[in-house]
């Protein structure tokens, strides 16, 4: 039996800040991902993250998430913010029908964590 390869997922990456600048350089090198996105509110920090891995134009840049949600064609979103603003990012990708990938906690609270799962055990 052959199996295809998928297309790449295409993602948007969440917050540039240390780990996020890791986190695109690492999904550049894979061959499954392709980054169509990054937001961050500090438009010189995407710039200088555009300048330093040779991204094409095609790399969208926005300064708040929302925008990055409505991206055409967009598969997955990789959260690498503060905690405190998982929550609304996550709840928000998951109803639009993205795949997520968070840094840890998933949120501040487990109960705010089970509400994002809508099909938990009981108990």
């Amino acid at each position: 039996m052959t199996m295809t390869s998928p297309l790449p997922l295409k993602l948007a990456i969440f917050g540039l800040g240390r780990w996020g600048h890791h986190l695109l350089r690492n999904f550049l090198a894979l061959p499954g991902a392709q980054v169509v996105a990054l937001v961050d509110p500090d438009l010189k920090q995407l710039q200088d993250l555009r300048d330093r891995f040779h991204l094409s134009e095609a790399v969208a840049c926005y300064d708040t998430w929302p925008q990055a949600l409505a991206h055409p064609g967009l598969d997955a979103v990789v959260i690498a913010t503060p905690a405190s603003t998982h929550y609304a990012m996550i709840k928000a990708a998951l109803e639009a029908g993205l795949h997520v990938l968070s840094e840890k906690p998933l949120t501040l609270e487990s109960a705010t964590s089970a509400a994002l799962c809508p099909h938990r055990p009981p108990g």
